[in-house]
């Protein structure tokens, strides 16, 4: 049997490293609280979308984009990184091949983004592979 070498693994940070997201979900639901008072728990629907989307959609007045900008920095300079737990133990006894793990595959995690569970998994080769597959599938479909 043909052994492979262990060359890497490639990690997202965010979430799925360093537990990030209760912190930024406290940072969101204090611009929402502020932008537009008497809404609920708002920051919870932006979970898994980019800043750029969630600026077009929620704060698309630029200032307020600039504004929250310099607090999004300021807080990300501040940010705790702690490890999501579970992690580390993952990296250490996993012998299996390198992957790429994002938070919708951190076994770690037990959890995608959005808060919805789901069976753990470790994705083989590179995310990038798989979308263009996808795309790739999609343009056969339409042939």
């Amino acid at each position: 049997m043909n052994k492979r070498q262990f060359r890497g693994a490639l990690f997202d940070l965010d979430g799925v490293v360093f537990d990030t997201e209760p912190q930024y979900t406290i940072f969101w639901g204090n611009q929402f609280k502020e932008y537009y008072p008497g809404s609920h728990e708002m920051e919870k629907l932006i979970k898994g979308q980019t800043l750029v989307e969630i600026y077009d959609k929620y704060f698309p007045d630029p200032s307020v984009q600039e504004e929250i900008t310099r607090r999004l920095d300021r807080f990300e300079d501040e940010m705790q990184f702690e490890y999501v737990r579970g992690f580390e133990d993952f990296v250490k006894n996993d012998k299996r091949d390198a992957g790429t793990a994002t938070r919708a595959a951190a076994p770690w995690t037990g959890y995608a983004a959005g808060g919805h569970r789901h069976a753990p998994q470790v994705m083989k080769g590179s995310p990038l592979a798989s979308k263009r597959l996808k795309v790739r599938e999609r343009k056969n479909k339409r042939r």
